[in-house]
């Protein structure tokens, strides 16, 4: 029986959280975010971006995504905001639609998953389907097999 092949995935940082982002601490855990504001600082163009452990998509990925079935993630809306400093370093610039890429999913289990330290661990499926979109400055390392499944 073959074992399947599982993707640690770090994502283009272009920004952190917004003003509008609303979260619940947590002892030991994330924070829930129960609203999230993606304030953008830069952007090279991925199409997957991160922060704080939590991940956006554009509307196009998200398509791509969701005709794949996968397993562990859902979507939502998502407040996306610009900088000053992204106005004035890329004044003009148009920001294609994206969602809220959530992760309930177990790593090592699920197509996507949460790993350790809040690490976006990926399917070698899901990952096939992911790399038709632009990935050039996501990381992508092969997850080790001495992971076990994982909770969030």
């Amino acid at each position: 029986m073959t074992s399947k092949l599982f993707f640690i995935l770090e994502p283009e940082v272009a920004g952190g959280w917004g003003d509008r982002t609303e979260y619940v601490p947590r002892s030991g855990n994330l924070p829930l975010v129960t609203r999230l504001d993606y304030e953008f600082f830069g952007w090279l163009g991925d199409e997957l971006l991160g922060s704080s452990s939590y991940f956006i998509v554009t509307e196009q990925l998200k398509k791509t995504m969701e005709k794949y079935h996968g397993t562990g993630y859902s979507f939502s809306d998502v407040i996306i905001s610009k900088s000053e400093v992204f106005l004035e370093e890329f004044p003009g610039m148009k920001l294609p639609p994206f969602v809220w890429l959530k992760i309930h999913g177990v790593a090592m289990v699920d197509d996507v998953g949460m790993g350790p330290r809040g690490r976006l661990v990926v399917s070698e499926e899901m990952l096939k389907e992911m790399k038709k979109h632009k990935l050039d400055y996501c990381s992508i390392k092969k997850a080790p097999n001495r992971w076990r499944p994982i909770d969030k």
